[in-house]
């Protein structure tokens, strides 16, 4: 092996390396957002059973798990399920 293509690999293996690192601190921020709003939304989905669970078993409140209702437990989180429990008691 010469010098010239050992200087042409160690250049086509740093364009990876950048390459992969660009591409990386691209997908970075919508990944993390992706993350987070998944874990938002399972918990908001979690904590609406927990309640359905607790609140039949004890208090005998129970709200249907309808469409509408496990996505805004999903997009509301623990603050959404809140809000229903609040609007199921007053209404």
């Amino acid at each position: 092996m010469d010098l010239h293509s050992i200087l042409i690999d160690a250049g086509m293996i740093a364009f990876a390396i950048l390459l992969v690192y660009v591409v990386v601190k691209i997908l970075a921020k919508p990944i993390k957002a992706l993350v987070k709003f998944l874990i938002h939304a399972a918990t908001g989905i979690l904590v609406f059973y927990i309640v359905n669970y607790i609140g039949n078993r004890f208090f005998g409140f129970y709200m249907d798990p309808t469409n509408l209702r496990l996505v805004i437990a999903g997009i509301g989180g623990v603050p959404g399920v809140i809000l229903m429990v609040l609007y199921q008691l007053l209404f």
